[in-house]
This record gives C-alpha cells, structure tokens and sequence, in this order.
C-alpha cells in the first residue's frame, strides 16, 4: 500500500518459495597417460542442473494514493475506490526446468627441452537446453530454443625455465571459453 511517499503492509516482492531453487548432479572424470616426453590428459563432464523458480511476487493487490486523506476515505468507504492505481499479477508463479552440459576435452604436453614446455589442448562444450515451455503462438521464434552446437575451446600454454635452476619459471597461457547462457527461462 503507497500513500503519498509511504509505504506499508507486505512487501511487494514477497513471498519466494523458491527464488533460485538449484539442484545440481555433475560427474567428471579425467586421465592423464604420462609416455616419455609427452603427455596427453583427456576427458568428460557430465552437468544437470535443476531449477525450480516459484515466485508469485504481487500476486497480492497494491494500491497507491496520493495522500492520506484518499485513502481514509477508502478505508470508510471501499466501495469509493479513491486509489490512483492499482496493480495485480496473474498467471503461474512458478516454472522447473532443467540443463544438461556436457563437455570433452583433450590436451597434449610436450617437453621440448629440459626447460621449456608446450602445452596444446581442445575443450568441446555441448548444453542441452529444455523444451519451451511457454511459448507465444503468435511468435514462431518463441516455439524454441537455439542450441549452440559449435563451442570448441582450444587452448595454448607454455612454461620457460628460465636459467634451467628453477629459480625463474615464466608461463603463458591462452584459452578461448563458452559461456552458456543463464538459466533463467522462465
């Protein structure tokens, strides 16, 4: 309820059962076979994550008056309706959904000289994205979600000893990464 520059009663913003809810199931596993000078590391991951989002914020009426007098008049006539507006939200409060990433990844390390080390590897990066679950008839683009198919990451590294005595390690890295887009589809 706003009266003027006041406010009172429930906040508008309340009540979220669950305003994020994640759950999370993630499995990783990556083995590194060691042969000699060079030595190669790949593997997988595996990532669902569960929302739940619930939030049927001003699912309760809000009034708003210009001044104390207005509403006065309401509270002994309500049938008056001396509000400036009024404001209600319909609808469903909340949505589940869920993600499913998956990734692979491979690198080679290579010990050129007894000080210097290369690194070279590639990442792939796959989101599984949910069915829509709301979609707008009158809107074909909303029928659907764009999933990214071409998310390689490649990466590049090397480490220098310099003077050979361990003393001065000099390392350099260069990754591209794929973000996923927020979860936030409801």
């Amino acid at each position: 309820m706003f009266v003027g520059d006041f406010s009172f009663g429930r906040a508008s913003f309340l009540e979220r059962p669950a305003l994020f809810d994640k759950r999370r199931l993630q499995f990783i596993d990556n083995v590194t076979i060691i042969l000699g000078r060079p030595t190669f590391k790949f593997g997988g991951e595996f990532n669902r994550a569960y929302d739940r989002i619930d939030n049927p914020a001003s699912f309760g009426a809000s009034y708003s008056y210009t001044n104390a007098l207005l509403f006065g008049r309401d509270l002994l006539n309500p049938a008056g309706r001396q509000y400036t507006t009024y404001r209600r939200s319909f609808g469903l409060p909340g949505t589940t959904f869920a993600t499913i990433d998956y990734a692979g990844n491979i690198q080679d390390q290579w010990r050129v000289t007894p000080h210097i080390t290369l690194n070279l590897g590639l990442r792939y990066d796959y989101q599984h994205l949910p069915k829509v679950q709301f979609p707008n008839p009158a809107v074909a683009e909303t029928n659907s979600f764009n999933a990214d198919e071409n998310n390689l990451g490649p990466r590049a590294g090397f480490t220098w000893n310099a003077g050979g005595k361990n003393r001065t390690v000099i390392r350099g890295r260069w990754s591209l990464f794929c973000a996923h887009p927020r979860r936030n589809f409801a």
